[in-house]
């Protein structure tokens, strides 16, 4: 059974087809194309702030319900997010421990580093 939208997807997992694993995986699947989606409107309209935000879901969604960052990477993603210059990060990669991404101010690119490292 293919699901192609979350209502489908919660229809399919309440009928017992997925176990929990696999319908939080669908579930990150599924939101991360509406991000993508909405992430480029957002780069065509130059909304950055709203890039940073889906950034910011993402990595949450790739932690919670497709389970793989790591405790390392997500202190990394954090940090980066706790810095007044930085719009939004997350994981990327294949996932357990390999890299972030940041979106941040070019203004404030060297404070950026100096804080995060």
């Amino acid at each position: 059974m293919r699901a192609s939208s979350i209502d489908h997807l919660q229809k399919i997992y309440r009928q017992g087809f997925l176990s929990n694993e696999l319908y939080h995986r669908a579930k990150h699947v599924i939101t991360e194309n509406q991000r993508g989606l909405k992430f480029s409107q957002a780069m065509l309209d130059q909304d950055f702030a709203a890039m940073g935000a889906l950034i910011n879901q993402s990595h949450q969604s790739l932690n919670n319900d497709f389970k793989v960052s790591s405790p390392e990477l997500d202190l990394i993603v954090e940090s980066s997010q706790r810095q007044p210059n930085c719009l939004g990060a997350r994981m990327i990669g294949a996932g357990f421990g390999d890299c972030a991404l940041a979106l941040v101010e070019n203004q404030n690119i060297d404070s950026f580093i100096e804080r995060v490292e």
